[in-house]
């Protein structure tokens, strides 16, 4: 009779879908173990149903079941630069790395350097390094150009957006942007366009040129996805 009461909740729980939740193992064993004594059973409409003879003495188990079955939020995953290698101090590590190129750096004593190098040295551009003064963490790169940003280390070291192209007739093509009240947590390049997300969840737009071209969109203002 045990073995019957059992297995007719598993599979009621099964035809209602209520197994395929993520960690539930827990409420699921409670229910049964219940559901063997006349606890608790499920109604035609797949709900459970706490038996009004043992109501009141199950009202804590019942709140806690039901804490179980409700779904938590999930947190947003930490930004993080695609291509990019961890920092180690005094060696050389990847910004970026993809099928086109990547972009390397090296710490020293109050800067950086860092090279741009094509994979196809035949057909792209022959970038000149540069030292990097801002201590850029972040950056990317497509045929035309590369971006690069750093994090906010204080008033005098806001977080900064850089793009810098590749072929261009005018000496001062590079621009650049400072963010006071935020700071860049990713950087993207595209076709006629540079993106940035940053610490508001705001998703910024720019054209190869510096200027924004869209409205500031909100990501995601709860930390949740």
């Amino acid at each position: 009779m045990l073995a019957k009461r059992v297995s007719k909740t598993l599979n009621q729980l099964a035809g209602k879908g209520y197994t395929n939740g993520q960690n539930m193992t827990e409420c699921w064993m409670k229910i049964v173990m219940m559901s063997c004594i006349g606890f608790v059973r499920l109604n035609h409409e797949g709900r459970f149903l706490i038996s009004h003879t043992h109501k009141e003495s199950l009202d804590d188990v019942g709140e806690e079941i039901q804490s179980v079955m409700k779904p938590e939020r999930t947190k947003m995953q930490e930004c993080f630069q695609p291509g990019s290698t961890p920092v180690q101090a005094g060696k050389l590590h990847f910004l970026y790395y993809n099928m086109i190129g990547c972009i390397t750096t090296m710490e020293h004593e109050g800067y950086s350097h860092i090279e741009v190098d094509f994979h196809d040295t035949g057909t792209g551009p022959r970038v000149p390094s540069r030292t990097d003064y801002f201590g850029f963490t972040m950056a990317t790169l497509n045929e035309n150009g590369s971006v690069f940003a750093n994090p906010c280390k204080g008033d005098k070291n806001m977080s900064t957006l850089m793009y810098c192209p590749f072929n261009s007739l005018e000496n001062n093509s590079e621009w650049s942007m400072r963010f006071e009240s935020e700071e860049v947590k990713v950087v993207a390049l595209g076709t006629g366009w540079v993106a940035a997300i940053t610490s508001l969840n705001y998703l910024r737009i720019f054209t190869e040129g510096g200027l924004q071209t869209l409205p500031l969109i909100v990501i995601n203002n709860n930390n949740l996805w």
